[in-house]
């Protein structure tokens, strides 16, 4: 039992006062705009909200109007996201194959492929591989801390963390084989 019943809004088919209905030749234009546009450069071209634009876009495309905007991946693109993780970064990947920036670390996720850079490939790498591996194996072959931070003109600390935690740009390779098999 209610106790008070609420009046129906608006009249169907008609548009509300504050809004305006789309015209045939605003779905032209976004038709016409939608492959090589943005949403917000639609929007200010016909005068509407982002929103508006990408609400109105998702209902021509459930019309069968417009094709959806995304283009899957092909094998060709996860060879390439593989091939070239630890060489390149996430922006250029994303150059070389015409996407954003935010799809190929979705994809390298979807993949199971870590775009993270280790050693040399590193951007701020401030000592080489070589040269940690060589502290390594004077570590292991007796030779004191202090000994090799002189020879490196460095100081004890690093050298006992490039040692112990620092990954060069053989161990992520190694990291994904393991997580592969």
């Amino acid at each position: 039992m209610s106790f008070f019943s609420m009046k129906k809004m608006g009249v169907p088919g008609k548009c509300p006062a504050h809004m305006s209905a789309w015209t045939v030749a605003e779905d032209e234009t976004l038709i016409a705009m939608y492959p090589t546009a943005t949403f917000r450069e639609i929007g200010l071209r016909l005068n509407r909200s982002e929103a508006a634009t990408r609400y109105h876009a998702r209902q021509l495309r459930h019309a069968g109007l417009l094709q959806p905007k995304h283009i899957a991946f092909t094998l060709d693109d996860d060879r390439f996201i593989r091939r070239n993780r630890h060489s390149l970064t996430a922006k250029e990947i994303a150059l070389l194959l015409g996407r954003s920036t935010e799809n190929i670390y979705r994809r390298a996720k979807l993949l199971g492929v870590s775009l993270a850079k280790c050693g040399d490939s590193h951007w701020s790498t401030k000592y080489p591989d070589e040269d940690v591996e060589l502290m390594c194996a004077l570590r292991d072959d007796g030779m004191r801390l202090r000994d090799i931070a002189e020879k490196f003109e460095t100081s004890p600390q690093m050298v006992s963390w490039l040692c112990n935690k620092r990954l060069m740009a053989v161990d992520a390779m190694t990291v994904d084989r393991e997580v592969a098999q």
